[in-house]
């Protein structure tokens, strides 16, 4: 049977790869799995799409009911992220054919179903409790939306939207404006970026909405100095020359790799920053630059709770919060000290966390070295979108 062979092929490739988790190899999902289809070329179009929705559905779940079987794990929650029959979703449900009929249900609906079999399928199991979540944020509400994909989000560039459109409608891919960022649109996820003339001239770059938003904290002005201390693959730091091109943008990260990837992005994109450097702010003295800074971004590491929609296996791993925060605080006393009196500082973590966020600028204002001049969290997740925090702190 068909439906068998997919569902078996799935459940080896789950359990290999919670096996390596064990052993402490911590390759994301999506990595993993690229090198899987390369190593099974004979799979076409639909049979890796399937793949994947089983795979990423298994992980959603993160530890409920951790002692089931692989393949009955794997039944609820495929379950509870589809809304359409499928001959695998039957053949996942044989125990429980009656459920079919609720397919198209809410995920609360569906939750309350499997539970009347599963007691123990608890929503409050998704995830260790390492502690309060940032802002108002609801616990149940930021789990649910786990079991739901989020979406392709891209940034079109200011100048660059007329283009964009057009390209998009003449070939038939379906997009949606957000109502929060007119530049922020929603592509069908898989959607071939690669094939369009727009992406590989750079008019638009692949970026969640909520990064998008933080560009709202950035008041650069004309001719200013600003530098942007974990860039990474350099997000932000296009936004902020979109918004202000005169703007003198030094770049820093610790990762040779992703600094390549940055280089790219800028070149596609006609861009120029004034220097990029390879530098790890925690392990290296001074800074990596001579300058008087405008403004800092410190984008800096952190558990990456926000963004476990995308990286659902991360659901299982067990975090040190406690280290992240004593990490942080002492990342922004760094930056602060090259800062001058009255210049400001844009804090940014891509959790949900108290600890990471409210209690990191709790514990850089009791130093009495920055004021604080607005901090919010961004649930993303309300917009099938990732959640950041970011605060701004002023120098004293």
């Amino acid at each position: 049977m068909r439906e068998k062979h997919q569902v078996d092929h799935a459940v080896r490739f789950i359990d290999l790869y919670r096996l390596s988790q064990g052993k402490g190899n911590l390759l994301p999902l999506s990595k993993r799995m690229s090198t899987h289809f390369r190593s099974n070329q004979k799979m076409g179009s639909k049979d890796r799409r399937l793949f994947s929705e089983l795979v990423y559905s298994y992980f959603r779940i993160g530890r409920m009911e951790m002692n089931l079987p692989t393949q009955e794990r794997l039944a609820l929650a495929y379950f509870l992220s589809q809304d359409k029959r499928s001959s695998v979703l039957l053949y996942l449900l044989e125990k429980h054919r009656n459920w079919e009929k609720n397919i198209k249900n809410s995920i609360e609906e569906k939750l309350s179903l499997i539970q009347e079999c599963y007691p123990n399928f608890i929503i409050t199991d998704l995830f260790p409790s390492h502690g309060e979540l940032s802002g108002n944020l609801r616990r149940s509400d930021f789990s649910i939306s786990h079991f739901i994909q989020p979406k392709l989000w891209i940034r079109v560039r200011i100048g660059f939207i007329h283009q964009v459109q057009s390209e998009l409608e003449k070939v038939g891919i379906s997009f949606e404006i957000s109502t929060l960022s007119p530049n922020a649109w929603a592509l069908p996820n898989r959607t071939p970026l690669e094939s369009l003339k727009c992406y590989r001239l750079g008019y638009f770059e692949v970026q969640d909405l909520s990064s998008q938003l933080t560009a709202e904290r950035f008041l650069c002005k004309k001719g200013q100095v600003w530098w942007d201390a974990c860039c990474g693959a350099g997000g932000k730091s296009l936004m902020l020359l979109d918004k202000e091109p005169s703007l003198k943008l030094y770049l820093s990260d610790q990762r040779i790799s992703i600094l390549r990837k940055l280089k790219t992005r800028l070149g596609k994109a006609n861009l120029r920053v004034a220097a990029i450097k390879q530098w790890k702010l925690m392990a290296q003295d001074g800074s990596p630059f001579s300058n008087n800074w405008d403004g800092i971004i410190a984008d800096v590491p952190c558990s990456g709770s926000g963004t476990w929609g995308r990286t659902p296996e991360l659901l299982l791993e067990v975090i040190d919060l406690d280290r992240y925060h004593k990490r942080q605080v002492q990342m922004v006393e760094l930056l602060l000290e090259h800062l001058e009196i009255g210049k400001e500082l844009i804090y940014i973590t891509c959790s949900v966390f108290k600890k990471e966020n409210e209690d990191v600028v709790e514990s850089v204002l009791k130093k009495s070295i920055a004021d604080l001049v607005d901090q919010k969290l961004i649930a993303g997740y309300k917009e099938k979108a990732d959640s950041l925090f970011v605060a701004t702190f002023v120098k004293i």
